[in-house]
């Protein structure tokens, strides 16, 4: 594996010192180990039993692990309207989107530090649906547009977005 160097220079007391740093040079994205490609875990349970509501969704289910919550469903038809206006912002169509997220599948999957029992079409749908969502949302909130479901029912989003 090659090495980079990286030199700082300064003037301490009128000395010249040189730092050198041999930083490896990243391998392909094909060559890391499963283990680097995976960036998305489950709180760990000991984590999870200390406070079990804080890691319980109460809005809206982001992602695979909480994907099929019955109380959170109400969420999904938002997420689609979300699509349906970046659709129109971007001029993309939901096909188009749906070939870009379908063709990464197995590279999204692979996030995950685990399998889930959702068929192909149904993870390729989930993802875009969330995706969408989440870009849509700080779109909107970059452009200071109300959102006038979330603001009508009172609902706080589980991150400060002011």
């Amino acid at each position: 594996m090659e090495n980079r160097a990286c030199t700082a220079t300064s003037h301490p007391h009128g000395k010249i010192v040189e730092l050198v740093i041999g930083i490896p040079l990243p391998l392909e994205l094909a060559q890391w180990p499963q283990c680097c490609m995976t960036c998305i875990y489950r709180i760990p349970k000991n984590l999870r039993e200390v406070n079990k509501e804080t890691f319980i969704p109460k809005l809206v289910s982001i992602g695979p692990f909480h994907h099929r919550r019955e109380d959170l469903r109400e969420m999904e038809m938002h997420k689609l309207r979300y699509l349906r206006d970046f659709c129109y912002r971007t001029g993309k169509s939901q096909k188009d989107l749906l070939k870009i997220i379908k063709y990464n599948e197995v590279k999204i999957g692979r996030c995950y530090s685990e399998t889930f029992a959702h068929n192909s079409k149904e993870f390729v749908n989930m993802i875009l649906l969330d995706g969408i969502f989440i870009i849509e949302l700080f779109l909107r909130k970059l452009e200071k547009e109300k959102d006038t479901y979330f603001v009508n029912h009172g609902w706080q989003l589980v991150f400060n977005m002011t």
